[in-house]
């Protein structure tokens, strides 16, 4: 989550850069908005991967690495976390050839791919590749819930299983210390469940609605000419959602989790 942050930072500020452009009515030119546009692309890019990594290794946190116990799991993980930096380098090393690129557009105050022969294949592959890591992380992030409710069901009958024992436990205790202790333990149960049911209920709303809004966000991007308007306040808004979309994880966080 941290790390994911953090690789936000330098979009949000060149987000902020391209703000001005619009207010002053002035580019840098093409090579700095290639570069500040290839910056933005592959780190957008980059954090799909990213996430994906950060699921399977929460994921193998709650199983307490239960499977596939003969690995070296900091080396798998470091391992992983430098292909997807390798993965976001060639993305903006890609976008700084004559081949293909992005620009700030003063008259829709958003960035495109520059007309070249290459647009069409980098735009399906940025479609592809985002939507199939939004939707494995997705799909982790439900096999997390499922382990946390399976957890909870095995700790509601391990504190029930207390209770019994104690119940008719054959040592002299009062029938008033048992019906205490019997309270204190369905009250701690009960309050557990309730705590397991928040956060599952506030993890598959993130997830959820974090999914829905790459896939809105990919999906405009790609299908818009289908069934948006093709006006310059289309450009403007899904300009918008992208620039939202550096920080709709720490939102989402707050609200939801918080």
């Amino acid at each position: 989550m941290i790390v994911s942050e953090f690789l936000n930072v330098p979009q949000q500020i060149i987000h902020g850069y391209s703000g001005f452009y619009s207010i002053f009515n002035f580019t840098s030119g093409e090579t700095i908005d290639k570069i500040l546009g290839g910056l933005l692309q592959s780190g957008y890019m980059f954090s799909m991967p990213l996430s994906t990594i950060l699921a399977l290794n929460r994921l193998d946190v709650l199983t307490r690495q239960k499977y596939f116990k003969s690995i070296d799991r900091i080396y798998i993980f470091w391992s992983l976390l430098g292909i997807t930096l390798l993965y976001g380098i060639i993305i903006f090393a890609l976008l700084n050839t004559p081949y293909i690129g992005l620009y700030y557009g003063l008259q829709d105050v958003s960035w495109h791919y520059l007309r070249t022969e290459y647009r069409l294949l980098a735009k399906e592959i940025e479609y592809y590749t985002c939507i199939i890591f939004v939707l494995l992380t997705f799909i982790i992030y439900i096999i997390i819930i499922g382990f946390i409710m399976k957890n909870r069901l095995e700790n509601d009958e391990s504190k029930k299983s207390t209770v019994i024992q104690v119940s008719s436990n054959p040592v002299k205790i009062s029938l008033e210390q048992k019906k205490s202790f019997a309270r204190k333990a369905l009250t701690f149960a009960s309050t557990k469940k309730k705590i397991f049911e928040k956060r599952e209920q506030s993890l598959l709303i993130q997830c959820v609605l974090n999914f829905i809004y790459i896939a809105i966000l990919e999906i405009c991007w790609y299908f818009g000419d289908y069934f948006l308007p093709v006006t310059r306040w289309r450009a403007i808004g899904l300009n918008y959602v992208w620039i939202c979309n550096t920080g709709i994880s720490s939102l989402l966080y707050l609200i939801v989790l918080k």
